[in-house]
């Protein structure tokens, strides 16, 4: 008992001491499991992010924030180019849907209806695009601004559509920012995005003119209450219970734009540089032709308004007063701008998700292994850009929409899901590439469909194609692409045909 007395007692010592001992840095970090937690010399000035999304996103934070990457997007020739990058390989020539029906008639109504919908200009409100130029400029509004509505406009009959829908592609800046507030049983509504007592979207507060509209236009201040079933909110939630969108940009935005400043000041130091082609010394002011105060060519006393600053031209020869002579300016070269901006540029990319290659152009130091990680890197990105975003946001609801009216009008006889096939992506190496997909499908790791779909092809389409080709060529007695040739014929005298053995080329003897 003495003995247990005893160690409680030390071990009640040592901990006393632990505690006198807290202001040493090395008793600290003993206790601590992250030092990026600490609170010391390394860690004093750095934020602490504690705010919910919304909070994070308040309105004014989100209007400066989706204003000034807009504006990096006009004046950046670099920002614009990591956009679009974005939007031409997310969206590429279109994504396109799969009826997931076993019925072929089905399935050709659904072809014909889909094609005379969404391949026109029909399904744009505005009528301007076809449905996959309006995907390609839904995602960049997604990448630029971090998010995009769009309205989905059920039409009267008697407008003449083939189907009576379209769509109505609106900036986020229609959503009211400003309107938050608890309402009755639960219910509120956080940056115009209104919700039930269960965290149900229930509606949108939308503005029916752009606020930032010229100002010609008779504009409206005041949000109106849209059903969220009318209204697709497109972006990509990175954090849970995220209600708006972010710029994609929105980690790089300060270094593009002092990289961008970087930039123009380099070359306004050089435009400046060169502008002086070379520095005169000579007599003094008061006798700036060193001969008595008269000009060499007239005569006539110097004056001093003669200009001290002369313009040169390509093939210009001219004449030096006495005693002048003439150092030619030597501009300086701006140092490191090269390796600054490979360093800038990758950040850049990061902040985007697109790969520095693809961004800068630059393939110097690239082989072919190296280019595929990238690229295959890059195409995950891509595909969460499908899969995450564009899939569940804005195909699938689209799908839904157009089923449920073609139905009404008798376009088709039944509504059933489908799948999306994305654009088929460029191939690094073909051959080696399609000799894969090849073996993949003779040794039956993955079907022959799958192959296609790998290819981002239709299987049920390829398989009508090759029937078609197979029946062209039979009608003109040729053999089909891919197949063993057939022997040789040759009519006889009769006119009747007969194979043909077909000599063997000779061999060359040394």
């Amino acid at each position: 008992m003495e003995l247990l007395d005893a160690l409680r007692s030390g071990a009640r010592t040592i901990g006393r001491e632990l505690l006198r001992a807290g202001g040493s840095s090395g008793a600290r970090t003993g206790l601590r499991k992250y030092e990026a937690a600490a609170n010391n010399r390394r860690t004093r000035g750095w934020p602490i992010a504690k705010g919910s999304p919304s909070a994070e996103l308040q309105s004014w934070n989100l209007d400066a924030l989706r204003g000034r990457a807009r504006y990096m997007a006009q004046n950046n020739a670099w920002a614009n180019r990591a956009e679009r990058l974005l939007a031409n390989n997310v969206v590429g020539s279109g994504i396109t849907p799969k009826p997931l029906t076993k019925d072929v008639d089905e399935r050709e109504l659904y072809r014909l209806g889909w094609g005379g919908w969404a391949e026109t200009t029909e399904c744009d409100a505005a009528g301007l695009q076809d449905f996959y130029g309006l995907q390609w400029q839904i995602m960049l509004e997604v990448v630029e601004a971090g998010e995009v509505l769009v309205r989905l406009r059920e039409r009267r009959p008697t407008d003449g559509l083939l189907v009576p829908l379209q769509l109505q592609v609106l900036e986020a800046d229609h959503l009211d920012t400003l309107k938050t507030q608890a309402l009755n049983g639960g219910a509120r509504i956080i940056q115009g995005v209104e919700f039930d007592a269960l965290d149900r979207r229930v509606a949108y507060w939308l503005f029916p003119e752009h606020p930032g509209e010229v100002g010609l236009i008779p504009r409206s201040f005041q949000s109106v209450r849209v059903p969220a079933s009318q209204v697709l909110h497109i972006f990509a939630a990175d954090r849970a219970g995220q209600v708006r969108g972010v710029p994609r940009g929105a980690a790089c935005l300060l270094a593009l734009r002092d990289f961008d400043a970087f930039a123009d000041a380099v070359g306004f130091r050089q435009v400046l540089a060169n502008a002086f082609v070379g520095f005169v010394a000579g007599q003094s002011d008061d006798d700036p032709y060193g001969i008595g105060g008269e000009t060499p060519a007239t005569g006539e006393a110097a004056t001093a308004d003669e200009p001290e600053q002369e313009d040169f031209r390509p093939g210009t020869w001219r004449r030096l007063k006495m005693g002048e002579t003439v150092t030619f300016s030597d501009p300086p070269e701006p140092e490191n701008f090269e390796a600054y901006s490979r360093v800038t540029l990758r950040q850049i990319a990061a902040g985007y998700g697109v790969s520095y290659e693809a961004l800068a152009n630059d393939l110097r130091g690239v082989n072919f292994s190296s280019g595929r990680m990238g690229w295959i890197e890059f195409q995950r990105e891509i595909v969460a850009y499908q899969m995450r975003v564009l899939r569940p946001r804005l195909l699938q609801p689209v799908w839904q929409a157009f089923t449920r009216q073609a139905a009404l009008a008798g376009v088709v006889n039944e509504r059933v899901p489908a799948t999306w096939q994305a654009p088929r992506r460029a191939m690094l190496d073909p051959v080696k590439e399609l000799r894969a997909i090849s073996e993949g499908v003779r040794t039956r790791m993955f079907s022959w469909q799958g192959a296609q779909r790998q290819l981002s092809a239709d299987p049920d389409q390829v398989r009508q194609e090759f029937k078609e080709d197979d029946e062209a060529f039979a009608a003109l007695g040729l053999d089909s692409p891919g197949e063993e040739p057939t022997p040789a014929t040759l009519k006889d005298s009769e006119g009747r045909l007969g194979e043909v053995d077909v000599p063997e080329e000779p061999v060359a003897r040394s």
